[in-house]
């Protein structure tokens, strides 16, 4: 398998030779196009290819440096590896581009416009569907540019194979960075792109440059392989960190539930200490009305005692009554009797006869 265009050796090797700049014009405007930006007639490479300079530094990030006829600084790059901090890096290097062209003495109104382009063969945008996004400062509420001195490309090649959604020469750009390697390649009818392919298989014929840049591709791999393990360790421990969550919550409701159990027993324990103190004082109040209805049963029993020797005096005040008014009674009757012998002695009688007829003593007339 052939060494990809994408490999950034191969890459700054065959855009970056000042021999190839046509090539690297095309590449340039067939992005401006899709973006409806302005084309550019020409262009001077001012980062050129330096084969010994890529031998000696194999783990440096080539970029590609160019200046348009009318100064525009362009700043070209293809990234295979996937940073999280891709935007910042990317914002931080246009500024930088722009930053760095003033001299003590030069006007802020001197800066060249600076366009950076970032090929990637990654998704840096995976929830937006268009595969090429330019980006500048604008103005929040009516998107309005607040500048134009700083301008950012990001094309991304996987998306652009899948929905297409660029000019036909991108198409064809992206076409030629996916597949150049493979040995069935069509080549594009784009002339520029046909010369690309051309220089392509001439550098593959540079064994030294293909080492260093099949060396790139193994670092790629490791890194990959680094970052998916990362992935899955940073997996592990989100998943590892969510279950300490998950535990954490459940001690803490735990502990509520502990906590709010341990208050229903303080609760019911106070509730039982006062229901004992309300059954002492139940006990107490009953004990007290046990000795009040024994002392009233006392009371109650020397009461029918006094009430029975009452009635007994008062059967015996009437039986005495009942005499005396028997007494009275007969008494009555006696003298009665004696007054009617009496007259009946008047009448002529004899005492024996007024006391048989008045039914009373013979004596009582004497």
């Amino acid at each position: 398998m052939r060494i990809r265009v994408t490999n950034d050796v191969i890459f700054r090797a065959l855009f970056g030779n000042p021999a190839h700049k046509e090539v690297l014009l095309a590449l340039i405007n067939a992005v401006f196009d899709d973006s409806g930006s302005e084309l550019i007639k020409s262009i001077e490479i001012i980062s050129p290819y330096n084969l010994p300079e890529v031998y000696s530094d194999k783990e440096s990030i080539c970029d590609i440096k160019a200046i348009s006829e009318s100064g525009k600084i362009i700043d070209i790059e293809m990234q295979v590896l996937r940073r999280a901090d891709y935007i910042d890096r990317s914002l931080y290097y246009c500024a930088h581009n722009l930053s760095s062209q003033l001299k003590r003495s030069e006007s802020y109104s001197e800066l060249h416009q600076v366009i950076c382009i970032s090929i990637l063969d990654f998704d840096l945008f995976p929830d937006d569907e268009e595969p090429h996004h330019t980006a500048q400062m604008v103005d929040r509420i009516t998107g309005e540019p607040l500048s134009e001195k700083m301008t950012i490309h990001f094309l991304e090649l996987q998306k652009a194979e899948k929905y297409a959604n660029i000019t036909a020469e991108l198409a064809a750009w992206v076409r030629f960075f996916a597949h150049a390697h493979e040995e069935d390649y069509m080549e594009s009818a784009v002339s520029a792109i046909g010369e690309a392919h051309s220089f392509y298989l001439e550098l593959l014929n540079n064994t030294k440059l293909v080492g260093i840049a099949a060396d790139r591709e193994r670092a790629y791999r490791d890194w990959i392989s680094l970052i998916k393990n990362k992935e899955k360790d940073d997996k592990r421990i989100a998943e590892a960190k969510q279950e300490i969550a998950k535990d954490k919550r459940e001690i803490a409701k735990d502990k509520q539930e502990i906590a709010e159990a341990k208050k229903e027993i303080t609760e019911a324990k106070e509730e039982i200490a006062e229901a004992k103190e309300e059954i002492a004082e139940a006990k107490e109040e009953i004990a007290e009305a046990e000795q009040k209805i024994a002392k009233d049963k006392q009371e109650i029993a020397k009461d029918k005692k006094e009430l029975d020797l009452i009635r007994i005096q008062l059967g015996q005040g009437q039986a005495e009554l009942k005499n005396q008014k028997q007494l009275v009674y007969d008494q009555g009757k006696h003298e009665k009797a004696v007054t009617l012998a009496k007259k009946f002695m008047a009448l002529g009688h004899s005492k024996e006869e007024a006391a048989k007829f008045a039914e009373i003593d013979v004596k009582l007339l004497d």
